[in-house]
């Protein structure tokens, strides 16, 4: 198989299956333990939208379901049964409608602005979006009908303010990749590549943190 920009990973681990967003040819593709590349999904419209994102979940029945997040589309999409029955449905956003919705809404209700990096927890539960061009990062209920989406940390100015205090009153500059840590309540860790810091979201307290980083382009060890 031959891929045009791959970029992004996510290992299915119960069927040995890797999954990778092949960006350019706007696909995403799985690998099995034979090594073959076959195209699962494209985009579920003709537009230019390039999958950035990837991350996989178990669905309610155990089979596996795989969001992608199309960054110039400004949509997260959902591929159930990848493997056998590929269903591709939008989960948050309106394809090829940039913007951004305050507040809670339902999750196809929501607009989003670039968005570039997604995590889901530990319990398959909550999907977590870096809404890089918003800058901030919603927060999906997967499991409820509508798939309600909320802003959890992020006031939308660009800056690297507001640590010790709430998530939502933070400032971000560029946000543009998550993981999960489920550690005492589970921790949210947020990478703003603009701002040379990997910051934490405590999900007990809502408060954030810079943990790495002290904004400066360099290297040292």
């Amino acid at each position: 198989a031959s891929f045009n920009v791959p970029r992004a990973l996510a290992y299915d681990a119960a069927h040995d299956v890797l999954y990778v967003a092949d960006s350019l040819n706007q696909r995403i593709r799985w690998i099995a333990s034979a090594s073959t590349a076959p195209t699962l999904a494209s985009q579920t419209v003709p537009t230019s939208g390039h999958p950035l994102a990837i991350a996989f979940t178990a669905g309610a029945s155990g089979s596996s379901e795989i969001l992608f997040a199309a960054e110039d589309d400004h949509v997260v999409e959902q591929i159930a049964n990848p493997r056998t029955a590929p269903l591709v449905t939008t989960v948050v956003g309106t394809p090829g409608t940039p913007g951004n919705t305050p507040g809670t809404a339902n999750g196809l209700n929501v607009l989003l602005n670039y968005p570039e990096g997604l995590v889901v927890d530990g319990g398959g539960l909550t999907l977590y979006v870096a809404d890089t061009g918003n800058r901030c990062i919603r927060q999906v209920a997967l499991t409820t009908p509508g798939q309600p989406t909320s802003t959890l940390a992020g006031s939308g100015a660009a800056g690297t303010s507001g640590d010790g205090k709430l998530a939502a009153s933070a400032s971000f500059l560029v946000p543009c990749d998550l993981a999960y840590d489920a550690t005492d309540g589970g921790r949210l860790y947020v990478l703003d590549t603009a701002a040379a810091t990997v910051r934490v979201v405590t999900l007990a307290n809502l408060l954030v943190a810079t943990v790495f980083g002290n904004g400066t382009s360099a290297y040292q060890g």
